[in-house]
């Protein structure tokens, strides 16, 4: 879990696990490249490089992140 929801001791980050939904789907029809670029996403998530929302289901990476402020 990270920083984002610790004040909530049972809530999980469901951004990691739909993150981790599309890595597997993609993995499962073999398509590497979006398997790949989704994992690098998903790690620097965790790492709090920046945020994640997602869009109509679609992963968006935004660049100010509320635990570490604007990236350059």
């Amino acid at each position: 879990m990270t920083e984002r929801y610790d004040k909530y001791a049972n809530v999980d980050d469901f951004i990691i696990y739909k993150m981790q939904q599309l890595i597997d789907t993609y993995a499962k029809v073999k398509r590497a490249d979006i398997t790949k670029v989704l994992g690098e996403a998903l790690d620097d998530y965790v790492q709090g490089k920046h945020d994640i929302i997602f869009v109509d289901g679609w992963p968006h990476i935004v660049k100010e992140s509320e635990r570490k402020g604007k990236q350059k």
